[in-house]
């Protein structure tokens, strides 16, 4: 007889109902403790990709708003004074963009470690608005591309 044979026979019923019992437990609990870490990785991935697509649908508009921002004023540059009020309308949405940006940077900043980045963004935005209409006008559309870039 074999071992494991001697120690089935020695026990009753009710413990080797028991003993089986664990055998299928245990790997069953194990299992179920990496699926449910493995879960959990996958939750923490979604909610940072979410958080990471709330930023980005943020930062788009100030993206789309400053080209446009730079076209206006190109023009303005090149003699067309009918684009100062367009262009000053530009700057109140921008403006608004870059406080829908500090609110969610106050959010996620931190996570994306991006506060130091739109912090240097804001600065080199204030220089550029406040030279737009008293720079050279291809410094002033060079100093929009690179703010873009």
């Amino acid at each position: 007889m074999t071992l494991l044979q001697s120690l089935m026979n020695g026990l009753s019923y009710s413990k080797k109902m028991v003993l089986i019992s664990v055998l299928f437990i245990v790997p069953t609990v194990i299992a179920s403790i990496i699926l449910i870490q493995d879960l959990n990785i996958v939750v923490t991935d979604a909610k940072q990709e979410h958080d990471g697509l709330v930023y980005i649908t943020t930062v788009r508009q100030l993206y789309q708003h400053i080209p446009q921002h730079r076209g206006m004023t190109n023009a303005f540059k090149n003699g067309d004074a009918k684009f100062k009020p367009k262009i000053l309308a530009k700057r109140q949405q921008i403006s608004a963009d870059i406080a829908e940006i500090d609110f969610i940077d106050q959010q996620l900043g931190q996570a994306f470690q991006s506060t130091p980045l739109w912090q240097e963004i804001k600065q080199e935005w204030k220089l550029l608005e406040s030279k737009a209409f008293n720079g050279m006008a291809k410094q002033v559309f060079d100093e929009h591309t690179q703010l873009i870039a």
